[in-house]
């Protein structure tokens, strides 16, 4: 409309045209921008001499961290100084008497250390430790700390170059490029073979997404998953001394979730059905026997792959293709966690707030029936119920809501006697399993629904 128009005499302008977005960096141009890929926070940083005044804010930001040889220099310093306690002088950092830092010494180190350590040396970060008697810090907890701050500073920068939205948040497909674009940095994954990279990230993005996007948004923050025990987890596959049989990170992890899915697909068409999905048996820690009232509910409740072209076909009679199976596997092995309650909450429930005794029923029956059919006397389900509303102590004597169960503490003893015929079973025996324990030569073991 032309400002000229008769009714500006008599209305004020009242709307302004929004100004245009501000242009889009995508991980593209920002790897044009800086001439490489975005850096892996193992890489060592750039130096200050090679930042330029019309460099991208990231390179900016990252040429105030600290980069390899000045850490070593710092780490050189500490390993010379003269700490003397009751007399003695620990001339090394690693020797068995650690070398204590007062704040005069702490002070003292400042014109010695390189310019970019001084916004690590100030009083504040000093207080941030824990004092001994005399008001020392251990010189080992400051250098842990100063690598440990300089490291999620420079994993942040990195996570930076994938944020396409510039919102500040990774997608899961950000989150896969990420970890794709680390692979070739992490040691322990160097003999995986490439046709399972792909796998492996799913694998491994998975788990950022299951514990650090609870209301399955589809995206994380960055200052979450920078500063989240995930991230930890994963770049500690890049640390020496380190145990990785153990980390859901490692290849051998990998290939051992990979494997169970293989298996379990018998029709070898790359999805699980409820028929595959009920032969699972756990891990070797804690193997399991699903009941078929929760796996119908899991085909019921979670999202599936329709493989019928019949229009018809009700609910619940999909498939559960990999990245599904993650998160079942993730749930199943950290029960104990919220992120997990919350996944079995989601079944258990029904839809609804609480568990009553219709829930507590419904998939009881199908344990009463599997230890009956294996000659092994069940507990009344009557028993049961008040068992389990003795453990969690709801507010409401008749309904137990998701934060009563997480208040308990045993959720996850709640969960396995509901879903799993051996985690009831180990429960309902569990006094003549700590003598079995104690008495291995002694007679014989009550059967297990197993035998």
């Amino acid at each position: 409309m032309s400002s000229s128009h008769p009714s500006f005499q008599y209305i004020p302008r009242f709307w302004n045209p929004p100004p245009p977005p501000p242009p889009t960096v995508s991980v593209q141009q920002k790897k044009q921008e800086t001439g490489d890929n975005p850096p892996s926070p193992l890489v060592r940083s750039a130096s200050a001499n090679s930042i330029n005044a019309g460099d991208p804010p990231v390179l900016i930001r990252e040429s105030s961290l600290l980069n390899f040889e000045e850490l070593a220099a710092v780490e050189t310093l500490l390993n010379r100084r003269n700490n003397k306690q009751d007399g003695n002088v620990n001339s090394n950092i690693n020797s068995t008497e650690p070398v204590m830092l007062t704040y005069e010494d702490f002070c003292s180190l400042r014109p010695l250390v390189p310019p970019r350590t001084l916004r690590y040396m100030s009083p504040s970060f000093f207080l941030s430790f824990t004092p001994d008697t005399k008001g020392r810090i251990s010189a080992t907890s400051f250098f842990k700390r100063l690598c440990s701050s300089i490291c999620i500073a420079k994993t942040r920068i990195t996570l930076q170059f994938y944020d396409q939205s510039n919102r500040g948040t990774l997608r899961e497909t950000d989150v896969e490029n990420y970890i794709f674009n680390l692979i070739p940095d992490l040691p322990p994954l160097a003999n995986m073979s490439t046709a399972f990279h792909p796998f492996y990230v799913f694998t491994a993005t998975r788990r950022f997404m299951f514990f650090l996007d609870p209301k399955r948004t589809g995206s994380i923050p960055i200052r979450r998953l920078v500063t989240s025990s995930i991230m930890e987890e994963l770049l500690e596959l890049g640390m020496e001394g380190k145990e990785a049989s153990t980390n859901w990170f490692s290849s051998e992890n990998s290939l051992r979730v990979y494997s169970q899915y293989l298996e379990l697909d018998k029709d070898q068409n790359g999805l699980l059905s409820k028929t595959e999905l009920q032969n699972y048996t756990g891990s070797e820690r804690q193997p399991v026997r699903l009941t078929p009232a929760f796996i119908d509910r899991i085909f019921d409740e979670i999202t599936t792959y329709q493989t019928s072209t019949n229009p018809n076909e009700k609910k619940g009679t999909g498939e559960m293709d990999y990245k599904t199976f993650l998160d079942f596997v993730l749930a199943m092995e950290n029960k104990k966690s919220k992120e997990g309650l919350r996944y079995f909450w989601r079944l258990l429930s029904f839809g609804k707030d609480y568990l009553d005794s219709f829930a507590i029923n419904y998939f009881f029956r199908d344990i009463v029936q599997i230890l009956s059919d294996n000659n092994i006397e069940a507990a009344r389900l009557s028993d049961v119920k008040d068992e389990i509303f003795d453990m969690v102590k709801p507010h409401d004597p008749l309904r137990i809501t998701l934060n009563d169960l997480i208040r308990s503490g045993c959720g996850d003893t709640v969960v396995e006697m509901l879903i799993d015929i051996n985690g009831f079973w180990a429960y309902d025996n569990r006094e003549s399993l700590v003598y079995d324990d104690d008495d291995e030569e002694g007679g014989g073991e009550e059967d297990s629904p197993n035998n």
